[in-house]
């Protein structure tokens, strides 16, 4: 699979396939593919996380935001059912240089609706036939500056 090139006004990111997980390789009550991949600067002088889904959000030029996996392993011993795959939000400030983790899910997946004017991310949680949406104030996330990371 190619990269997926990811800018914003001052950087170029990109989102490399590490691997699929088919379900074969899981337990059978597992029956969804997970898709693994790296997140780097285009010139790979930083990398960011361990694990993306490879689904992202541009709210703004310089605010991106990535669902990550907190699972340390993705395998047969570790993701017994769907709902034992575990996501974050993870969000890059080119401006402030600086990344925030937020938000935690088990066996569903995120969406992003918008970057109010007031600074509020509104995203939405969806799990099998149901959606719940939350909004978080850019004010209220932990900044670690790229140096930290």
């Amino acid at each position: 699979m190619k990269d997926i090139l990811i800018s914003s006004k001052t950087h170029t990111l990109k989102l490399t396939f590490a691997e699929a997980f088919h379900p074969s390789k899981l337990n059978i009550r597992a029956d969804h593919w997970y898709f693994t991949y790296k997140l780097r600067l285009l010139d790979d002088s930083l990398e960011f996380g361990k694990w993306f889904t490879g689904r992202f959000w541009k709210l703004t030029d310089d605010i991106i935001v990535f669902e990550e996996y907190t699972n340390k392993n993705l395998d047969e011993e570790s993701i017994k059912y769907d709902s034992d795959v575990s996501l974050r939000l993870f969000l890059i400030d080119f401006q402030k240089n600086a990344t925030a983790r937020f938000s935690h899910f088990q066996g569903g997946q995120f969406d992003i609706i918008e970057l109010t004017e007031d600074g509020r991310i509104v995203f939405q949680k969806k799990a099998y036939s149901q959606t719940r949406e939350f909004e978080i104030n850019l004010d209220d996330l932990k900044f670690e500056s790229f140096d930290k990371i």
